[in-house]
């Protein structure tokens, strides 16, 4: 993900991430660790229906933005090994989900099943050694100076480590554990909505309209994913009374 922002740029890397809810789902189901309802049903082209919005909105939202077309170009070969290292960041993601779903929270038995701090712990451990490992190779030999860290740069690396890597990933774990991968996965557009908020609200930025279009076809999609999933709440209850 990191070297997919640097090459490809952070709208770019920010377009890419709701497709990790639309992998989740494919993933899911062909590895049947989510049951593949029966396609008569309408909450299972609803569930679909509601992914596939919800993540083109925000990737329309995203695309659309100002700073898009303002930043900084990027060489066509340094994008696309940008574009493949974001995509191939979107599976790896879906992947991560679905293998604790399928190895430690659907199976009762698993001991780290109750541990959701143990479990974001111990991933996050392994990825720290890898990256410094992977930084010791990229960076060259004697010079220190890179891994120096500017003092405005503090607060924002504070706030990433305990916040949008600490607090957000055992969070997903969590949530893991009492719903689906495909569910847990498909709130990732939120951010997109969350961020278009907070520009118009903070930063006082003029949306343009297809970033009001793509904000409510998020929002939209969230509603249609909620709505399928008591759709099926429902049909359940109905097979229990005529049992």
């Amino acid at each position: 993900f990191i070297l997919g922002v640097y090459w490809a740029g952070a709208d770019i890397a920010s377009a890419f991430q709701p497709l990790i809810p639309v992998w989740t789902a494919v993933f899911a189901y062909l590895t049947c660790i989510e049951k593949l309802p029966s396609a008569s049903l309408l909450h299972t082209w609803t569930k679909f229906g509601a992914i596939l919005l919800a993540a083109g909105g925000a990737i329309e939202a995203t695309l659309t933005s100002n700073s898009l077309f303002h930043g900084e170009h990027k060489a066509a070969t340094q994008y696309l090994m940008g574009c493949a290292s974001l995509f191939g960041n979107t599976i790896c993601m879906a992947a991560y989900i679905l293998l604790q779903k399928r190895f430690i929270f659907n199976k009762p038995s698993c001991r780290w099943r109750d541990y959701p701090v143990s479990v974001t712990a111990y991933s996050y451990f392994f990825g720290a050694v890898f990256m410094g490992l992977a930084s010791l190779y990229v960076f060259p030999a004697g010079k220190s100076d890179e891994f120096s860290i500017p003092s405005q740069a503090v607060v924002a690396l504070v706030y990433a480590i305990f916040i949008t890597s600490a607090l957000c990933y055992l969070l997903i774990t969590w949530t893991n554990i009492y719903l689906s991968a495909t569910i847990v996965t498909a709130f990732w557009p939120v951010q997109v909505l969350i961020t278009l908020v907070s520009s118009f609200l903070i930063n006082q930025e003029k949306l343009a309209p297809p970033q009001y279009a793509g904000a409510v076809m998020i929002a939209f999609g969230l509603l249609l994913l909620l709505f399928s999933k008591h759709m099926v709440s429902g049909h359940r209850a109905i097979l229990f009374l005529f049992d």
